[in-house]
């Protein structure tokens, strides 16, 4: 694992060495993806610029959800190293496959962070530490 610093998200994450980061970005929301070399694995770690100000985190996970077309459970608040968010896990399709996700959205510094991962099945079970080590490294970061 590797420390990964987003000034622009303020926040930093651990990733596996090996993943693979591809970045997007629009007027409204900026994205970092990181995908596992056998691309059975996945992180997505977005951020809606100033949307704080007209969404709430539990909005912002619905659309995301949405998005990915899959359906949410029971949404709970968490909090990983200091930032609060709200968070749901559970299963669906994702481009016809199979994928177990943790999803989670919170107001961070003004604007909504989001945070979707997901992998296969077998993937997910073989590699549920890994997974849980990223989604629990999320924490703040000032810049330099």
């Amino acid at each position: 694992m590797e420390w990964h610093r987003n000034a622009a998200y303020r926040i930093k994450y651990k990733v596996p060495v090996d993943w693979t980061l591809v970045k997007q970005g629009n007027d409204t929301i900026s994205v970092a993806t990181y995908v596992s070399p056998q691309q059975d694995m996945l992180l997505f770690i977005g951020k809606r610029r100033d949307a704080a100000k007209t969404l709430t985190p539990e909005a912002a996970l619905a659309e995301m959800l949405q998005e990915f077309q899959v359906t949410g459970n029971r949404i709970f608040p968490t909090q990983y190293n200091g930032i609060k968010f709200v968070e749901t896990t559970g299963s669906g399709i994702v481009r016809g496959h199979a994928v177990q996700y943790d999803a989670m959205a919170a107001n961070h510094r003004g604007h909504i962070i989001l945070v979707y991962v997901y992998a296969s099945h077998a993937a997910y079970q073989s590699n549920k530490q890994t997974l849980e080590q990223v989604v629990h490294s999320i924490a703040p970061y000032r810049g330099r």
